[in-house]
């Protein structure tokens, strides 16, 4: 693309001096003073213009391409030095040297490229095709933080550009900063939804998306991106079953063999669709799995994975025969979940009850890390029948299995069978607390949980995590007060509770409190200085008070630094960036933050809000109004929706 741009440059240019100055192609002389006599120095130009459009026309073989280059090389530096000489040096424009800049690029002189890609830039910063071709010849050399650095300088003010995206994304992808590389393609991605961006990079954005969300740990989020880059490739059979192995890492067991299903129609003889689907039948149904592992023996697919062989055969009834396979591998692999089940099932057929207890840890342990929560669910009541001296333990793991299926009540019931089941005061203390966290967090019982919390502290005043618990109710009611005093209480026999500081300044601010709150936000950033939360929060008082608008600047970046792909931090970044005036820069970040937000299915009036305010400022009332409409629609208080009703207005008034 940067190419046909260049080349209709070119013909623009070259047909413009022609006119203008009615040129014949005599060789030069290389005399700038008789050039200006002649008036032929713009004919020097209009030669290195012809020349380089020899160069890049299509079919011009290698060495003719290079022949041209090359003269042209030669025009550009006799125009440049004889400007130069004769006093003319303002007159060379950025597209001058952008096209040496391209010339250079062409035959792999990097550095000269840069520089003269560097001498149309500082005619024109905002020069697109120079910005791109620079962070191209910086990629070309390796310097891959360089070119980074560079275009992400720029991107602000060419934020909807495509390529710059996704040149973004691919550098910092490359740099193994996966949050920032999520970003930038995600944002590309937005851009294509929306029809504005360009749709060549809609499939490579979207499997890239897919491999670093699920690299991350981000399964949901990449299983979204891989759905919709088969949409576009739907017949792309590795990635059909990548998709199958996402569902199945996410805990979706069903939706994982739909999609196997589907590809068994179209690949009926694969071997690696019916090895998953026969791992996934072993984990959900042993009668379902004896049933498909026999097919696959009758069909002597078992002589090829030993593996699924040696499970048909524990279906068998061959425990004894098979332990010492399924010992050796999980000596090799311990994320493999069909191998720990197995490994209790062989424990307990042959008595080794140290063993089936320790396997069906491990098999809990990874059904919880895989998301399977019901099957877990069924591991920890064999655990508690078989195991009762640790069954405390595992009532506790069970009500968190509840909370994570969001059944906080049969949570509730399971932690209070955990308190039952111990006479350890500390154990049924953490517990209790662990109850009314849920009760707080999930239930909204607030008044019920300050009750039980004072009954706590009655006993034992100086508990820490009673105290914090008590706060956060009290703030909740919005009850400042009483959470200001609970906080300094916590401070002041936890003087290194960060989180407490933390939340205390978040009570400074409700109370309007500037000065304290920003001690309280130094002090967080003083104890946990690799926590993101301090420096936005600082930054962002800063920002809204007008004040120290560059230390601002310096610690929302540090945020960022640390968490790339925060919605949080990016809207304060945009915020900031617009109390300096920086209308593209704020633009860009707010865009940003709402595009992560969106994507995260989140909701934040305060990012749309922001967006309204610098469309206005930017005399966009049409996009101004939208933002404002949707902040004002998910508005927390009635404070905040008056503040968003009256900017509303006010676009009303200039539009009449």
């Amino acid at each position: 693309m940067i190419r046909k741009q260049i080349q209709f440059m070119l013909l623009v240019t070259f047909f413009s001096i022609t006119r203008l100055f009615g040129v014949d192609f005599e060789k030069p002389t290389n005399d700038c003073s008789a050039l200006m006599r002649k008036g032929k120095l713009e004919f020097v130009l209009s030669k290195a213009y012809l020349e380089q459009i020899r160069a890049l026309k299509p079919g011009t073989s290698q060495d003719e391409k290079l022949s041209s280059l090359k003269k042209s090389i030669q025009n550009f530096d006799l125009y440049e030095s004889c400007a130069i000489e004769l006093g003319r040096e303002k007159e060379i424009t950025e597209l001058s040297y952008l096209l040496q800049g391209v010339n250079f690029f062409e035959i792999g002189d990097l550095k000269r490229s840069i520089e003269n890609l560097d001498k149309s830039l500082k005619i024109n910063s905002k020069n697109k095709e120079a910005i791109l071709l620079k962070s191209r010849a910086y990629m070309l050399e390796k310097k891959y933080e360089e070119a980074s650095v560079f275009l992400e300088k720029s991107i602000p003010f060419m934020q909807d550009d495509s390529t710059s995206l996704y040149l973004l994304g691919t550098l910092n992808a490359e740099l193994g900063n996966y949050p920032k590389a999520i970003l930038y393609y995600g944002s590309l991605w937005s851009y294509i939804q929306k029809g504005t961006g360009d749709v060549r990079y809609r499939v490579p954005v979207l499997k890239n998306m897919t491999e670093l969300l699920a690299r991350r740990g981000e399964t949901k989020r990449a299983i979204y991106y891989l759905k919709n880059y088969l949409k576009y490739r739907e017949n792309d059979t590795e990635m059909n079953y990548y998709l199958a192995t996402l569902y199945s890492q996410s805990g979706n067991l069903t939706k994982s063999k739909e999609v196997l299903f589907e590809l068994q129609k179209k690949n009926q003889d694969s071997n690696s669709i019916q090895f998953l689907l026969a791992e996934i039948y072993f984990i959900e149904n042993r009668t379902e799995a004896f049933r498909y592992l026999s097919y696959l023996d009758s069909l002597g697919k078992l002589k090829l994975n030993p593996y699924l062989q040696k499970l048909y055969y524990l279906l068998q009834g061959r425990a004894l025969e098979v332990r010492e396979f399924f010992e050796a591998a999980s000596a090799k692999n311990e994320t493999r979940m069909t191998l720990y089940i197995a490994l209790a099932e062989i424990y307990k057929r042959v008595g080794s009850n140290e063993n089936y207890h320790k396997a069906l840890l491990k098999a809990s342990e990874l059904a919880w890390n895989y998301k399977l929560y019901s099957l877990n669910l069924e591991i920890l009541a064999e655990l508690i029948e078989k195991f009762p001296k640790d069954k405390t333990k595992y009532y506790e793991a069970v009500a968190r299995n509840y909370l994570a299926l969001n059944s906080p009540n049969k949570s509730r019931l399971k932690l209070q069978n955990a308190i039952q089941n111990t006479t350890d005061e500390k154990e049924r203390l953490k517990l209790k607390l662990e109850d009314l966290g849920i009760l707080r967090a999930n239930l909204k019982g607030y008044k019920e949980c300050i009750t039980e919390l004072e009954a706590i502290l009655a006993k034992d005043k100086n508990n820490v995590d009673a105290l914090f618990a008590l706060a956060i109710c009290y703030f909740q009611l919005e009850n400042y007060k009483l959470s200001l005093n609970t906080f300094t209480k916590l401070i002041a026999i936890d003087p290194k509770n960060s989180t407490g500081y933390y939340y205390r300044s978040s009570v400074y601010m409700k109370l309007n409190e500037f000065d304290p709150m920003v001690q309280d936000l130094k002090k967080l950033i003083e104890l946990n200085s690799d926590n993101p939360i301090g420096y936005n929060a600082l930054g962002f008082a800063y920002a809204e008070k007008g004040i120290e608008l560059e230390e601002s600047l310096k610690l929302i970046q540090k945020a960022i630094e640390l968490e790339p792909d925060s919605p949080a931090y990016r809207d304060s970044l945009g915020w900031i960036y617009f109390k300096q005036g920086k209308n593209e820069e704020a633009l860009h970040n707010l865009m940003l933050a709402k595009q992560v937000m969106e994507e995260k299915g989140e909701e934040d009036s305060e990012i749309y809000e922001h967006l309204g305010d610098v469309y206005l400022k930017m005399k966009d009332k049409i996009s101004a109004r939208e933002n404002l409409e949707r902040a004002l629609k998910i508005a927390k208080d009635s404070k905040e929706t008056n503040r968003i009703e009256e900017k509303i207005k006010s676009i009303d008034k200039k539009e009449n």
